[in-house]
């Protein structure tokens, strides 16, 4: 199932939206790599039953979560992807089409809200929001990873990571949400190492 909720489109939104459109649609961006692969060993001990994955591409994570770890049901939201029809159809996903800024679900909705190599593609000062979104409908934690560097992928004149910044950076902002962060380390070491997948749980659910 498909649902559209484009009221948080803002003049920012509204540019990232066409870019990444066009990224898509030209092959100068791409939405079908699963970054969420390093959760993959850990995911059956986190016992996930609902969640949201945020800058979802094309769904290969979502459809997962639901045919492969057991979710009861699953939701994903894109900028871009839903609008272009690149996501999977099951009866137990909801796909959005739609923006980090605004999270088309009620407080405390899911058990984890996952985003995986998206953060970096928001820009500095919408940042803040986005978390507090991601923090808003999650009731156990977050699954995150994110790239310190910038992208290979340039659409429109522009970088594709416009917010690049040390790990330091983004540990303050998910510790003073009240997050318990737990960085894999082992995981991180299978990649380029410009990637860092965390486990956040609210505090007092560690």
């Amino acid at each position: 199932m498909r649902d559209t909720d484009l009221a948080g489109l803002d003049e920012v939104c509204n540019h990232e939206r066409s870019k990444y459109i066009e990224g898509f649609t030209t092959g100068k961006a791409r939405c079908d790599k699963n970054w969420a692969r390093a959760f993959y060993d850990v995911i059956p001990e986190l016992g996930i039953k609902t969640m949201l994955d945020v800058g979802c591409g094309a769904g290969k994570f979502v459809l997962d979560m639901v045919t492969r770890f057991g979710a009861d049901f699953a939701y994903g939201i894109d900028i871009a992807s839903v609008h272009l029809g690149l996501v999977p159809d099951h009866p137990d996903v909801i796909f959005f089409d739609g923006t980090a800024k605004r999270l088309p679900l009620p407080d405390n909705h899911v058990g984890w809200v996952t985003s995986t190599d998206m953060l970096e593609h928001i820009h500095e000062p919408d940042v803040d929001q986005v978390l507090d979104e991601m923090v808003r409908v999650a009731h156990t934690g977050l699954l995150l990873t994110i790239c310190h560097r910038e992208s290979g992928e340039v659409v429109q004149g522009e970088n594709l990571h416009p917010t690049v910044k040390p790990w330091a950076w983004w540990l303050e902002k998910l510790e003073a949400r009240g997050l318990d962060v737990e960085i894999l380390t082992d995981r991180a070491a299978r990649g380029s190492g410009d990637d860092t997948p965390v486990i956040c749980r609210f505090k007092g659910l560690a």
